[in-house]
């Protein structure tokens, strides 16, 4: 295991399946201390048990749907008061998208409810402690003040 992220903190959403799943086990990989989210407490908990198959560990805090406040407050606000701060997070996680044609689209049904989710999984995660992450080390977080 290399060390590359060791003493560094990554929240991470939709690590259930898909990238953010690869961007969990990378981290725990990598030496983060990895807390991840899901809306499925099951596969939440397959991310959980393939970390540990490896010999390493990720937090899991589901089922949590970020599109919620109160829910992407907690995974923060859980996150900072148990390791005292929060280096990286890692939005993968995102609605089922309500698409059709631009011309079919209805903005009630499918327009608000997916452009809400792809916003609200960047936006509210963040917003309880952005004010606090700075860049630490070799990175840099995208939307901190240059």
């Amino acid at each position: 295991m290399t060390v590359r992220l060791s003493g560094k903190v990554a929240l991470v959403t939709g690590a259930g399946a898909g990238i953010g799943q690869g961007c969990a086990l990378l981290f725990a990989e990598q030496g983060a201390t990895v807390v991840d989210c899901d809306l499925d407490p099951a596969a939440a908990e397959r991310t959980r048990k393939a970390t540990a198959d490896r010999g390493l560990s990720v937090e899991v805090l589901a089922p949590l749907d970020m599109t919620v406040p109160a829910d992407a407050r907690r995974f923060a606000d859980e996150t900072a008061e148990r390791h005292g701060r929060i280096d990286v997070l890692v939005t993968a996680g995102a609605i089922a998208p309500h698409m059709a044609t631009a011309a079919e689209m209805d903005v009630g049904t499918q327009w608000s409810p997916t452009s809400n989710g792809e916003a609200a999984v960047l936006f509210l995660p963040y917003r309880p402690h952005g004010g606090t992450w700075r860049p630490r080390g070799a990175g840099r977080s995208s939307t901190a003040p240059r």
